[in-house]
């Protein structure tokens, strides 16, 4: 059983009553994570016919849960402003109440101690972990983000791009602390340097902690769609209609979005092989609610992959007059380094001690869920796949009208801002199609 499944047990989700046998629609959409509502709400508003079928309740990773009147998203989530995913949510009008986190107030944890963090110009001068050289290194860096050109570097890793740069360990540091914490990789060798370009970008102009978690973007992108409990097992087409065999049934459409949560599930749906993909990455995270604010209210670690951030400061995360707020700590997990590959028990305690080094401590917490190796990510860009170009295509599966979507599919974005991206495409594509069949006006 999953981590989200053993959620779903525990807060007594229930499972809705078998769908009929064999229906037809304009269009399917098989996953309702975020890209599978997003891109089922764009074809509704074309006004085609959909469904969405999954097999668990709506949003996927994009799920919050109420433990004790405290608002826990799964794992650490901040909607990026600049990022590409923006256009898609105004485009669906979908609400993101929520602040802006105090980023002047990060701190830098190296050698067990808290330093000020080079976020702001005054930061840059003051900061004991930068040379006068690498202060100069790191804040050129930083003013030519707006004239890179992610594409430059795409099939140079992070690290490839540091020597390219030829930037000192102590620079190489702090760049790698805010890249892990724009793409959640803490694999600089294998991440490609355009997806830490995009997200540095996309990070220029703030993040959102959302009101309520991310369960509100879920909740309004559920709105008027024909949702279905039901697995997907397969997909067949034969370029004009497409089939969706489930455990219960079998439904036909036109078009098929395919919009699960990783390649390998994809893969498992379709008759034909997709092109290679990167690996997936995971975190480990550390929520809790607690009676005090940190101080600071955001840690990067600079020798270790670790972070902490106050949500709840600035969102509204918690419910019935519940006093205290929510913070969020995680540990970035490597893909193959077993030093990375920590028990339960090793990583948790180093977690707490990152919460004891801002104030609060077991007395202060007054509940806690720990995900020892969620899923971030399921695919990064890397440089032997040409960076964030070379990602699946949503066209990929081989048939016209079978489409695909996801955090591992197309050229814009990182995270969910390429799951929205991607949706968005997916849904053009497959109004084009029913347009050119005449199915809709």
């Amino acid at each position: 059983m999953s981590q989200l499944d053993d959620a779903n047990r525990q807060t007594g989700v229930e499972e809705p009553a078998e769908e009929p046998a064999t229906t037809s629609f304009d269009v399917i959409v098989i996953g309702a994570g975020l890209a599978g509502l997003a891109a089922a709400q764009l074809v509704r508003r074309s006004g085609a016919t959909v469904v969405v079928l999954d097999g668990n309740p709506p949003g996927g990773r994009a799920r919050s849960f109420d433990r004790n009147n405290f608002i826990f998203n799964t794992g650490p989530r901040a909607l990026y402003k600049g990022g590409a995913g923006q256009a898609v949510l105004n485009r669906l009008g979908v609400l993101r109440p929520g602040g802006k986190p105090p980023i002047s107030k990060t701190k830098f944890f190296t050698d067990g101690k808290l330093v000020s963090a080079p976020v702001s110009a005054l930061g840059f001068l003051t900061t004991p972990t930068l040379s006068g050289k690498s202060k100069a290194a790191v804040g050129k860096v930083f003013g030519g983000l707006p004239r890179a050109n992610p594409d430059d570097v795409a099939t140079r890793s992070v690290h490839e791009w540091f020597d390219d740069l030829g930037l000192a360990d102590d620079a190489r540091a702090v760049l790698g602390s805010v890249i892990r914490l724009g793409t959640y990789c803490a694999d600089l060798q294998t991440l490609s340097a355009d997806a830490a370009i995009v997200a540095l970008k996309a990070s220029a102009k703030g993040v959102i902690y959302v009101d309520g978690g991310w369960q509100t973007l879920v909740d309004q992108l559920s709105i008027g769609l024909d949702i279905r409990h039901q697995r997907a097992v397969s997909v067949s087409s034969d370029g004009t209609t497409a089939e969706v065999e489930t455990q219960t049934s079998t439904l036909r459409s036109h078009t098929v979005i395919v919009a699960v949560n990783s390649p390998q599930a994809a893969q498992g749906l379709l008759s034909r092989p997709l092109p290679s993909s990167g690996p997936a990455i995971e975190a480990s995270c550390l929520t809790v609610g607690s009676q005090i604010q940190p101080n600071p209210v955001i840690v990067l670690g600079l020798e270790d992959p670790i972070y902490l951030s106050t949500h709840g400061n600035v969102a509204k995360l918690v419910t019935n007059n519940q006093s205290g707020l929510v913070v969020h700590t995680m540990r970035y997990r490597s893909i193959e380094s077993t030093v990375d590959n920590l028990d339960h028990h090793a990583t948790r305690t180093q977690l707490n001690e990152l919460l004891a080094v801002t104030g609060v401590t077991p007395e202060h917490v007054i509940e806690s869920e720990y995900l020892h190796a969620m899923t971030v990510c399921s695919a990064i860009p890397t440089p032997s796949l040409g960076g964030m170009r070379g990602r699946i295509a949503v066209d990929a599966s081989g048939d016209r009208n079978v489409l695909l979507a996801g955090d591992f599919v197309g050229s814009a974005g990182t995270l969910v801002d390429t799951s929205l991206s991607s949706a968005a495409v997916a849904a053009e594509d497959a109004i084009r199609l029913l347009q050119n069949r005449r199915f809709i006006s």
